[in-house]
């Protein structure tokens, strides 16, 4: 009858009250097993499984006691704690690497910077073989008056590609395409580097004012600030400097700065055929690159792609290489996810270098509105000479992978912004006016 009428959960109960389990009392019940009545009960009958093991020949409550390597090493073997040391130690390994190349890389430019700077030009202008020709000059130099010097009309520079970092110079027809076209980037370049300097003068007045009326207390607001402002004032000192402007006899329309060649500005005479076709086009074209130097774009792209190639690489060390298909196909897209990150951030400084070229622009007296013709002639390129982007509203998506935003969306933030800076360009332009005709009275 007590078999009957006694359930296992009774001795659940027996152990809370007298915390072990008579071997007599246990006996009633030998046709099962202690594990066997102990799943019988509610889920919390678990926690007392599991912190008494019991001695039914004796009665005797024991403890089971681990060594504390053993504890240590199942501590270290749970999941999150073996993945949290793997993130920690590839973070670690990727730091300490690029902290090596890092000082390597400074202590090699340091023994020979004109060197690096010299082999870092020439394969820049090589353009991968496809520039043969180019002309070299600084805003402030008069080339008429260095081609009559050298008893020529014209001349350029032609890379000796048998003699790597060797160039001839060579006399050409006054009328050649890249010289005239270097005369006009030059002309119109003085004006654009004077609306910069104007720029940056007012961002460094701006930010000393802010930086008076931030409260001494406030250590990161002012800290923040004064980095904004000496980096303001280097900006505004490189503008102070001539600057070398290279024009490229390349059939590949572009223009281009580069992050190791500092106030240098690259221009295909291509792009001034088929995108600046006049002076304020090409206003906006040089305002554009001019803003990728001084808002440091090229130094914030190398940040970033430290950042993201050291996040897949710690995420590919957590992959499990048994894990089957999905682990493969993580490892696979992980390295795109890179490129995807990096692209979306260069679009991002392009419509940055849209938006305040433009403002450039109209310091320089350029119309803005007849500059951003610049973008239609971009559009109408990429219609008729890339037959991949001619249905541009179905191949939108695969712009997200491109560094740069398609022609029609930088089109439509021109229009937008064109408008915003009309009354800058009535301004400046009316002031630049009165000073040359006060200065033809004089």
């Amino acid at each position: 009858m007590m078999l009957n009428i006694i359930k296992p959960c009774a001795i659940r109960a027996t152990i809370r009250r007298t915390g072990y389990v008579n071997k007599r009392f246990f006996m009633s019940f030998s046709y099962q097993t202690p594990r066997t009545l102990f799943r019988s009960c509610n889920n919390n009958n678990a926690y007392h499984q599991s912190k008494y093991i019991r001695s039914f020949n004796t009665g005797v409550k024991k403890t089971k006691q681990l060594s504390l390597p053993s504890r240590a090493l199942g501590f270290l073997n749970r999941p999150a704690i073996r993945y949290t040391i793997r993130i920690g130690r590839m973070g670690f390994l990727i730091v300490g690497i690029a902290g090596a190349a890092y000082a390597y890389g400074q202590m090699e430019l340091l023994n020979d910077p004109e060197g690096h700077q010299s082999a870092m030009f020439y394969a820049t202008v090589c353009q991968e073989g496809l520039t043969k020709h180019f002309v070299s000059f600084w805003d402030s130099d008069n080339l008429k008056g260095l081609a009559f010097h050298m008893d020529v009309s014209a001349y350029c520079y032609e890379i000796d590609y048998k003699n790597p970092g060797k160039y001839l110079r060579k006399q050409i027809n006054e009328k050649a395409s890249i010289w005239q076209c270097s005369l006009k980037a030059q002309k119109v370049f003085k004006r654009v580097k004077s609306g910069a300097l104007s720029l940056f003068e007012d961002r460094v007045k701006d930010l000393e004012k802010k930086l008076s009326e931030t409260p001494l207390s406030d250590t990161f607001d002012r800290s923040s600030l004064m980095e904004e402002l000496n980096d303001a004032k280097v900006k505004r000192n490189s503008l102070r400097k001539p600057w070398n402007l290279v024009m490229l006899s390349n059939r590949s329309p572009n223009a281009f700065v580069h992050g190791f060649l500092p106030q240098k500005i690259f221009i295909h005479d291509s792009a001034m055929y088929y995108f600046a076709q006049n002076e304020d086009e090409l206003a906006l074209l040089l305002g554009h690159e001019l803003t990728h130097y001084l808002e440091n774009h090229s130094r914030d792209q190398v940040k970033l792609t430290f950042m993201t190639k050291g996040i897949v690489m710690v995420l590919l060390s957590l992959i499990d290489p048994t894990g089957g298909v999905s682990g493969f196909a993580l490892e696979l897209f992980l390295p795109y996810i890179d490129n995807f990150i990096t692209a979306a951030n260069s679009r991002e400084h392009e419509h940055e270098a849209d938006r305040i070229g433009l403002e450039i622009v109209a310091r320089s007296c350029y119309n803005p509105t007849k500059a951003m013709k610049l973008f239609t002639n971009m559009k109408n390129f990429e219609i008729q000479y890339k037959s991949t982007t001619a249905n541009l509203t179905t191949k939108a998506t695969l712009n997200m992978l491109n560094s740069h935003p398609l022609s029609v969306e930088r089109e439509k933030d021109a229009e937008i912004r064109a408008e915003e800076v009309g009354s800058l360009y009535m301004k400046n332009c009316s002031e630049i006016r009165k000073k040359a005709w006060g200065s033809l009275f004089k």
